[in-house]
């Protein structure tokens, strides 16, 4: 590969044998002289990044902005995020986790408070997630040697549950997801009128299910009518049909969404189970 143009010491931008730009990094490759030809096995190599022509100006922020350490960790932090999640995250998760990182670092040197409001949400709504963020707080300061607070944890979960939904999803969409299923979560708790086991399979299951449910929402899909296995299930379930009720409403009177039959009966099987 032929290397064109220094963005900083440490990143170049390279043609590729196939005629395609890529971004190279490698610690010192700024500072050789340009062009000059890189093999593809040079132990100084790094990382190389293919490019697509609409992320380009965004690579070229990341590394004239944030320093190589923290862009190697979130690599890091992005691979382990795969392997747990056990799919593929949408390309911009590299520039948003890396900025982000950036700005906790610089908060924890000026001892800036961290304010989280959904931290506790954000564990129990999101356990993998929040996982891959325990795991990117002990990379950052084993590798970086800065201990960042634990809300910070959760803060990066979202990161990776956004890194899920489609590219371009706005990032605020996520927090809206997560304040939705927790407003759910309350109208349940305070309308079953007993004790619900958090740590439940079943409660897990219920939540998995509202991210899910959410999610179509959103993006204006459903399933399939079942109108006649609804009207068995209510028949038997007052209580929770009740609460069901309570959440249609809030969620019309706040995002006027209208929930289909199909919908509310499996968010009302939901409901028994939890009432078992």
């Amino acid at each position: 590969m032929k290397v064109i143009k220094k963005i900083n010491n440490n990143v170049v931008l390279a043609k590729m044998s196939d005629g395609s730009d890529a971004f190279i990094m490698g610690k010192g490759l700024g500072f050789r002289k340009t062009p000059f030809i890189l093999r593809n096995d040079d132990p100084v190599i790094e990382k190389i990044y293919t490019q697509k022509d609409e992320n380009t100006e965004k690579y070229l922020d990341i590394f004239t902005k944030i320093p190589l350490p923290v862009v190697l960790v979130t690599e890091n932090i992005i691979e382990k995020g795969k392997q747990l999640l056990n799919t593929e995250l949408n390309d911009l998760l590299l520039f948003s986790l890396a900025d982000h990182i950036k700005n906790a670092i610089e908060r924890q040197s000026i001892s800036e408070d961290v304010i989280n409001t959904l931290h506790w949400e954000i564990k129990h709504i999101y356990p993998t997630e929040t996982q891959i963020g325990n795991y990117a707080l002990k990379q950052i300061e084993q590798e970086l040697l800065v201990r960042l607070p634990q809300e910070e944890a959760s803060l990066i979960a979202l990161h990776f549950v956004n890194a899920q939904l489609k590219e371009g999803t706005d990032f605020s969409e996520t927090g809206k997801i997560t304040q939705i299923i927790k407003d759910i979560i309350t109208i349940v708790r305070y309308n079953l009128k007993q004790q619900v086991d958090e740590d439940s399979i079943n409660f897990a299951r219920f939540v998995t299910h509202l991210r899910y449910f959410i999610f179509r929402q959103i993006n204006n899909e459903s399933l399939n009518e079942q109108t006649e296995l609804y009207d068995v299930v209510k028949k038997t379930a007052e209580l929770e049909l009740e609460c069901l009720k309570r959440i249609c409403m809030y969620l019309e009177n706040n995002y006027e969404w209208h929930i289909t039959t199909d919908e509310q009966l499996y968010l009302l099987l939901h409901l028994k189970r939890l009432a078992k």
